[in-house]
């Protein structure tokens, strides 16, 4: 995802919460919002996993 999605990303997500986004746009926002899930850099629990790593390896 890059900083054009990401910020796309938040003008929709601020849509979807004040119920003011079009079908199209919850759509775009549910793709958006499972790209986010699975780029490893914004994983907050696959980089939860790497830090349990690296304490238990040293």
């Amino acid at each position: 995802m890059n900083q054009d999605d990401f910020d796309h990303f938040n003008y929709l997500a601020e849509k979807v919460i004040h119920d003011k986004a079009s079908q199209a746009e919850i759509n775009e926002f549910h793709n958006l919002v499972q790209i986010w899930n699975t780029e490893t850099k914004y994983n907050l629990f696959n980089s939860m996993e790497r830090s349990e790593k690296l304490f238990i390896n040293g």
